[in-house]
């Protein structure tokens, strides 16, 4: 959507010349990204826990891994 605005406008505001760089382009949308994640990412995790998304652990498996059947999150520690 900015590049058709930068194609409209381009002859008006030279500093728009920016958005036709590529490395401008990802580097927002690195940002636009890493905005969303920080922004939504705890709450797509507190969703997959109460729908109990979780990784199973095998009952032949060693009693240390026994512990790790209740789902830990980084927050915990």
């Amino acid at each position: 959507m900015f590049y058709y605005l930068y194609d409209l406008y381009f002859n008006h505001l030279d500093s728009l010349r920016i958005f036709s760089y590529v490395t401008f382009r990802a580097l927002m949308a690195g940002l636009t990204s890493m905005l969303v994640t920080f922004w939504f990412g705890h709450k797509i995790i507190d969703f997959l826990y109460g729908l109990k998304f979780r990784e199973s652990v095998r009952d032949d498996g060693p009693k240390s891994h026994e512990i790790k059947k209740e789902h830990l999150r980084w927050e915990d520690f």
